[in-house]
């Protein structure tokens, strides 16, 4: 990394914790304010994996996303071509943010840019899907959750299917095999927060004001760490497409690691132990005609 940036992320530092002492007073001395322009936000941090954006935006608009923040990690194919009519139409905001093994400092970020306009956000990756169970859409569920600083959300660990090589189609109609729900792996989660009560973003969860606790999706506060607890899958789930093809795979790994500089993150090994096709799950299958229309529509009038 060199010196430029590091004294840029010094700064971002200086700035998220600058912003953390206002959101304080702000959660401390001023009333939860509901009129938002957003309810529901979403922001990931993407580099080269433009070919499956528009997918994973058409999918969350489906299920009740407002708005997107797109935080582009130096990414050398058409990304901005791809999210243009989005940012045309207000629905994606574009940032760029160099730097390698910076995603925590995009979870802060995006925090302090959806305090003021969103209700809620998930801060999520490209191969995950927030799936909405109990209702039709994500903001249905949501309004059950107002009392809460934020719901950790469980992955559901989508395999390979068998498929060895890249092929033409959506990411959740190449993939509909997942992992039994009692594996390992799926106690991970990600969270959707109330952002003006967040001290402190991570990847996975967050620190809130006054000792705050957030719950899993059947409102139980979380007092034990998410991988020492058993998965929960009521009212909503991340399907987590983490293997796609094995030629995906690999190809991702060229990308490099946005949390940290483990080599062997994505190796064959890693594959092998991760790709898991225990359960053909048809709960994506009505959203892919839409998205299908929906992208071809899109397309047509950019």
């Amino acid at each position: 990394m060199n010196k430029n940036l590091k004294e840029n992320l010094k700064e971002n530092l200086k700035v998220i914790r600058f912003f953390n002492i206002k959101r304080y007073i702000n959660w401390k001395f001023k009333k939860e304010n509901n009129n938002f322009k957003n309810y529901f936000s979403v922001a990931l941090l993407i580099k080269n994996e433009a070919k499956y954006i528009q997918e994973w935006i058409e999918y969350h608009l489906l299920v009740g996303v407002d708005k997107f923040y797109i935080y582009d990690n130096e990414s050398n194919d058409d990304l901005k071509k791809v999210l243009k009519p989005y940012v045309d139409q207000k629905i994606v905001e574009y940032i760029y943010f160099p730097g390698k093994h910076i995603q925590i400092y995009m979870c802060n970020d995006a925090i302090k840019r959806a305090e003021k306009e969103s209700k809620w956000i998930a801060l999520i990756d490209t191969d995950e899907f927030i799936v909405p169970l109990s209702e039709d859409n994500i903001p249905k569920i949501l309004k059950k959750f107002e009392d809460s600083p934020g719901i950790e959300v469980n992955w559901m660990l989508y395999g390979s299917n068998g498929e060895a090589k890249e092929r033409d189609g959506l990411v959740i109609e190449r993939f509909k095999a997942h992992s039994e729900p009692s594996f390992r792996v799926n106690r991970n989660v990600k969270t959707i927060c109330n952002p003006r009560t967040v001290l402190q973003a991570s990847i996975h969860i967050h620190k809130y004001f006054g000792n705050l606790k957030s719950v899993n999706t059947s409102h139980k506060k979380n007092i034990v760490p998410f991988l020492e607890r058993e998965s929960c899958f009521e009212n909503i789930v991340i399907n987590h497409y983490f293997t796609r093809s094995f030629e995906e795979f690999m190809n991702k790994r060229k990308s490099g690691v946005a949390t940290h500089q483990n080599p062997n993150y994505r190796d064959e090994k890693t594959f092998i132990n991760q790709d898991r096709n225990d359960i053909i799950d048809p709960v994506m299958d009505k959203y892919i005609p839409v998205i299908k229309k929906n992208i071809l529509v899109r397309n047509q009038v950019k």
